[in-house]
């Protein structure tokens, strides 16, 4: 029989990372056909970050020992509210996808009849699966207390600014004026308020 008092916290979050991730796998079967392919120099760059922060985030090995040590410390309280804040960016993300559906891509191009999305996380935040993956970091980084979480969410953080904005430079050429005007009633990664329509982009 499972012992769920022997599973630790940190344990509890990989397995959520782990779950995310067999989503999007799945996810990614059933998305539609991008319009135009992705630029090569955009590929590249968005690879390599994305391997630097895999390596950071997953790679178990003595070569990076110096990478899994602790930066700082925290009591069971605060390792706890790591883990509600992992939990919640990770069904921020997981929503946003749910609601993306097949306008879902990893890469940054725009979809064969590309629209705008009216419901979800997205009538309020732009970019909420960046919202919430960087929030989930952010709660992973509470529980596991490791430099190399600190320097992965760095990394993706960076990652997910750049992709955001090439995304919406994308968007305003394919949409116009709809865009433009979604653009103005949603913030980019917070959430912005005091608006009742509800439009969304990927």
């Amino acid at each position: 029989m499972l012992n769920l008092r022997a599973i630790s916290i940190e344990r509890v979050v990989e397995y959520s990372w782990v779950a995310l991730g067999i989503y999007f796998v799945v996810g990614a079967l059933l998305s539609r056909r991008a319009k135009e392919p992705e630029a090569a120099c955009t590929r590249i760059s968005r690879l390599l970050a994305g391997g630097l922060a895999a390596v950071l985030l997953f790679w178990d090995t003595p070569a990076l020992a110096t990478l899994h040590q602790r930066v700082f410390a925290t009591p069971r309280p605060v390792q706890i509210t790591g883990l509600l804040i992992t939990l919640a960016g990770l069904l921020l993300t997981a929503a946003a996808r749910f609601y993306l559906g097949r306008f879902w891509s990893a890469s940054v191009v725009v979809k064969e009849r590309h629209e705008l999305i009216r419901a979800g996380p997205y009538a309020r935040i732009r970019h909420p699966i960046y919202t919430g993956i960087l929030t989930a970091l952010a709660g992973t980084l509470l529980v596991n207390r490791e430099l190399r979480f600190a320097m992965a969410l760095t990394v993706v953080a960076a990652v997910f600014s750049y992709k955001a904005r090439s995304e919406e430079t994308l968007l305003a050429r394919e949409l116009g004026a709809e865009f433009e005007q979604y653009r103005r009633n949603a913030g980019f990664f917070l959430p912005r308020f005091g608006n009742s329509e509800r439009v969304a982009i990927p």
